[in-house]
């Protein structure tokens, strides 16, 4: 497992994670945490609790960026992930999900159920609320948020 960040003038960058390898996804989740945190903030962004099943077999590889307030990331997953909680308050946030293999299951805004995002499908949408979310084993995904601003 490795995770590496690298600052971009002076501020927040990019950051790759690998948790993929033998032994590795006990602190899978761990490392991408920490990149996370480290080089895209938890001000805007802000990753939610994790499931135990998740937090056990976290085996990720992909790369994630913050440039100009955006956060881009390119995620492999080889395991499954869904959140546990979400953190609490108003989000002004644009996302795009586009999932290439594998799906995405993100929660919806009351009344309205949650959306499948499918091999060959993408969706963009508004979140005025983070949600809850989770992926299949063997997904590949990329995903865009945008912030408020």
């Amino acid at each position: 497992m490795h995770g590496t960040g690298a600052e971009v003038h002076g501020t927040r960058g990019v950051f790759a994670v690998d948790s993929t390898a033998p032994g590795s996804a006990p602190r899978g989740l761990d490392a991408f945490r920490r990149g996370w945190e480290t080089q895209v903030g938890d001000d805007v962004f802000q990753l939610p609790a994790f499931s135990p099943d998740t937090i056990g077999d976290f085996r990720v590889k992909g790369n994630v960026a913050k440039v100009h307030g955006a956060a881009m990331a390119d995620l492999h997953a080889e395991s499954a992930t869904r959140t546990a909680d979400v953190p609490g308050g108003d989000q002004d946030l644009v996302a795009m999900y586009v999932v290439r293999r594998g799906a995405w299951t993100l929660g919806g805004p009351p009344g309205y159920g949650d959306r499948t995002v499918s091999a060959g499908q993408f969706l963009v949408r508004h979140l005025g609320n983070l949600t809850a979310f989770e992926t299949s084993a063997h997904l590949t995904a990329k995903f865009l948020v945008l912030p408020p601003r």
